[in-house]
């Protein structure tokens, strides 16, 4: 076990289900609370412990070490982590911080190995002064939720994801369609906005759901009759309702990233859960993903969707995604139970985190 410092909490906060998050509950696994008689040690800044993290991420410009951690990463007996993986900042967004950070410490490129950042941008490119490690962390944070059954209050849907699969397969089989497709969409991002008048131009309600959140995202343009949640409050990664994959017959997955210049291309909840449960779609996001997911191991409902819209430029591709919606509405889908078993090993057995844990502790020499 790593001896760790966490900024702003203690592994007994971890622990005990007080400080709840997507990665950093998996910590505990591979950390321990430091003591005065460990020598060496990590210190760890993740936007999970720190208020105001989104969508800026100030709060790395902002942090000053004590001098004892300064002294510690000079002297290469401590590892500054900073992990912001469940956001993908750009270069551009990430490097004015970074460098707040590091004069404020008194940081500078000889300590590069002795600062790692943790980053699902999967095109950051290297960065002077510390050791960049970029991989789809979607995957552990998935792994961690969905099937270790560590977080009691979200443990219906991180317990029974066979079972949902099989629930799902026994009610989509009666082709009881309440609609045509789903597309869940939250947060009002440019490219989710114009999608939205695209789909509700050639689809009603009547026939489709199409979510959407309003520009000051206080309230929604449009809710499914499906979702339980309240007008202010932000959909959980457990929260989506088996409903809209029993029911509805296909999906539109809009993921985080659509435009070629923001840069940050990164996988999300949002497709992974048309992965492990049994809804095809097609997936309106950034340019070659389904190439990207597919690298990853993903089976892709290939015998169904032509997926040749996903290397289409930005303004060709979204309405190419549209087209083919259109084309397999008609089209019964098979079951796809054993795809989505085969999808779920693939998050179960990923180890992203175990592997940065292990490159941590040689690092420091500390013997696992």
């Amino acid at each position: 076990m790593i001896p760790c410092i966490y900024h702003n909490t203690n592994i007994d906060s971890i622990i005990d289900g007080t400080v709840v998050g997507s990665t950093v509950s998996i910590y505990q696994w591979f950390c321990k609370q430091k003591t005065s008689k460990d020598g060496k040690f990590l210190y760890v800044l993740s936007s999970e412990l720190l208020e105001n993290w989104n969508p800026a991420f100030e709060w790395l410009g902002k942090i000053k070490l004590s001098d004892n951690v300064q002294k510690a990463v000079k002297n290469k007996r401590a590892v500054i982590l900073i992990d912001i993986t469940l956001e993908s900042l750009s270069i551009e967004e990430f490097k004015p911080m970074w460098e707040k950070f590091q004069k404020l410490n008194n940081f500078d490129y000889t300590d590069q190995s002795n600062i790692i950042y943790l980053t699902s941008n999967i095109n950051f490119p290297n960065l002077e002064g510390c050791t960049v490690i970029k991989d789809h962390f979607v995957l552990a944070a998935a792994k961690n939720i969905w099937f270790t059954g560590y977080h009691k209050q979200r443990n219906e849907f991180t317990c029974m994801i066979d079972h949902k699969i099989k629930t799902i397969a026994n009610n989509r089989i009666k082709e009881n369609w309440t609609h045509k497709f789903v597309c869940l969409q939250q947060r009002p991002r440019k490219f989710r906005k114009e999608l939205y008048k695209k789909l509700r131009k050639d689809f009603d309600k009547n026939e489709s759901i199409c979510t959407l959140r309003k520009d000051d995202e206080i309230g929604f343009v449009e809710v499914s009759p499906y979702d339980s949640f309240l007008e202010n409050e932000h959909i959980e990664w457990h929260q989506i309702n088996e409903d809209h994959f029993s029911y509805t017959k296909y999906s539109v997955v809009s993921e985080r990233n659509y435009y070629n210049n923001e840069c940050a291309p990164f996988t999300t909840e949002k497709v992974l859960k048309n992965l492990i449960l049994p809804q095809p779609f097609v997936l309106c996001s950034y340019k070659n993903h389904i190439k990207e997911l597919k690298k990853l191991g993903f089976k892709i409902y290939d015998d169904l969707i032509d997926h040749s819209y996903d290397s289409y430029d930005d303004d060709k591709r979204m309405d190419a995604v549209i087209n083919e919606l259109k084309r397999v509405l008609n089209i019964t889908p098979d079951l796809y139970t054993e795809q989505a078993k085969f999808n779920c090993d693939i998050i179960k057995n990923n180890q992203i985190f175990e592997d940065v844990f292990k490159y941590i502790s040689k690092i420091l020499d500390i013997q696992e």
